[in-house]
């Protein structure tokens, strides 16, 4: 009992930290996006030049592909939260019973 409880527990706990992270990534992501495209607008002005765009988009990408991890990561958390409160059985099918001669 005791096992099964220090697994929710910590279930939980990854689920409320890769949330946490997720939302920090979301946040960074938007800002990188907005940087990025006054990086561009500037390099369209003449006043940067194009390796600040360069910069710039590829902390974008990095911060997206980090956003997209921590996604994956977040669902195998709610999975393993799921499978430590007792997840994964399955009903029987009644087709199934009905022809062993079996009674639901």
């Amino acid at each position: 009992v005791l096992t099964a409880l220090e697994d929710v527990e910590n279930a939980l706990a990854a689920l409320a930290a890769q949330r946490q992270r997720l939302v920090a990534l979301t946040a960074g992501t938007q800002a990188a996006v907005q940087a990025h495209e006054l990086a561009r607008q500037r390099y369209q002005s003449g006043i940067t030049d194009y390796q600040t765009v360069l910069d710039a988009e590829r902390t974008r990408l990095s911060l997206e592909d980090s956003r997209q991890g921590c996604e994956a990561d977040l669902l195998t958390a709610l999975v393993q939260l799921y499978k430590a409160l007792g997840g994964g059985w399955t009903a029987p099918d009644p087709s199934s019973a009905s022809a062993s001669g079996n009674p639901t």
